[in-house]
């Protein structure tokens, strides 16, 4: 279980933020026609090195990778991982999974335990499903019965079953199965809260161009190729020594640039040009809490940084995950 989540629906559009205590810690936006987490049966269009470009009856051609076996003309089972961005399609696995309140089933023999289950929890569901593979077993366990898990994941098999099959013999272009978006999110939450009001401010925050974190002003510009955040200081906040500053505003601003990067959800190249420090130790560690915040958001993202000029350079992954 995570903890709170705020869904917001306002004209077909579902905002969800979800909450580590008072911070944002992971945002998704979706609606109607929202591709992730759906099942459809395509057709593979062009293979190429890297993977297969797949028609699933969508605006844009989807991406499969890898796409072993496959060639032009077959019809293909895929998943939809995340949706379309810019000119690229949306990106296809055949390892197809279901997301219920107890467990994910997965279309493998993988078994893997929630990261939030402690050891004596693991043991119990070891001994009380030893046979059971192809899933991964959620926090919620630790306040389900034994019998609420089995009729979860019985429930969940079947129904992967059933989407299988239905897509073996089919030779045309179909979605096979959307998922209820509204009733994964209330399962993966301790609690959430239907309210536009209440998260309709990060919303807009996200949209500015512009945003004031305690005495940094960070200033977003989104180009073809990357994120650009320039860091600033408020004007109304006066220093006598503009190291002392510096190092204050720079230590404020990674605080403010995670926040966003959650909020609006940014993936790529990221570049932050700091307020330039002379003093290297608070440069080393002004980069460091930077690398902690962005590495929880994004554990194989790399930090470049770079002392002169005072940027520091991110490749981080977008989130696409479910809440």
């Amino acid at each position: 279980m995570h903890g709170k989540v705020y869904i917001g629906v306002n004209d077909g559009v579902t905002d969800v933020v979800l909450f580590d205590g008072e911070e944002p810690v992971k945002r998704r936006t979706f609606n109607a026609d929202s591709a992730s987490g759906c099942i459809y049966r395509g057709k593979v269009e062009k293979v190429i090195s890297a993977g297969a470009f797949v028609d699933v009856g969508r605006t844009r051609q989807a991406f499969l990778s890898p796409a072993d076996g496959l060639k032009r003309g077959d019809f293909v089972t895929v998943q939809a991982l995340r949706e379309e961005e810019g000119e690229k399609g949306c990106l296809l696995t055949r390892e197809l999974s279901l997301s219920g309140k107890y467990a994910v089933v997965l279309g493998s023999d993988v078994r893997r335990f929630s990261g939030r289950l402690g050891e004596g929890e693991r043991e119990f569901l070891k001994q009380n499903f030893p046979e059971e593979k192809g899933l991964i077993f959620r926090s919620a366990c630790k306040d389900g019965s034994v019998e609420a898990i089995r009729e979860n994941i019985i429930s969940l098999k079947e129904k992967l079953s059933e989407i299988i099959n239905e897509g073996k013999n089919l030779y045309e272009i179909k979605l096979l199965f959307t998922p209820d978006r509204i009733e994964e999110i209330k399962n993966s939450a301790e609690e959430a809260v239907f309210s536009l009001d209440e998260i309709k401010p990060l919303l807009e925050e996200a949209e500015a161009r512009e945003v004031v974190y305690k005495n940094a002003v960070l200033v977003f510009d989104k180009t073809e190729a990357m994120t650009v955040i320039d860091v600033n200081s408020r004007t109304d906040y006066n220093y006598s020594d503009p190291e002392a500053m510096a190092y204050d505003v720079n230590l404020n601003a990674v605080e403010g640039i995670c926040r966003q990067l959650v909020l609006r959800n940014t993936g790529g190249l990221v570049a932050v040009d700091f307020i330039t420090m002379k003093n290297e130790v608070s440069w080393n560690k002004v980069c460091e809490k930077f690398s902690l915040g962005v590495k929880k958001l994004d554990k194989t993202a790399r930090v470049f940084p770079i002392k002169e000029p005072g940027v520091v350079i991110v490749r981080i992954k977008k989130n696409y995950s479910s809440i």
